[in-house]
């Protein structure tokens, strides 16, 4: 585990997507948004204006994610500080 050091504040637009899952119908039937991850890897990236990322999903077990629209988010951060 490695600490934060390098913490900023960024932007994602559009900010919520829609997700289409699959699975069978009790497991569909109790799960909920917060189940469900949507994840927007920054790693290596110092700064960006109209950076375009690719939305990776994370799903329970037994839950399949079919389609997440947009599949690409625009991210913005302003740079890093100086030292």
């Amino acid at each position: 585990m490695s600490a934060a050091q390098d913490v900023r504040s960024f932007r994602v637009n559009p900010s919520a997507v829609e997700v289409t899952v699959q699975g069978d119908s009790k497991t569909l039937k109790n799960l909920s948004s917060k189940d469900i991850r949507v994840i927007v890897d920054l790693t290596g990236v110092e700064t960006s204006s109209g950076l375009r990322k690719r939305i990776e999903v994370s799903t329970p077990s037994g839950v399949t994610h079919v389609r997440v629209e947009p599949e690409e988010v625009e991210v913005r951060f302003p740079p890093k500080p100086s030292a």
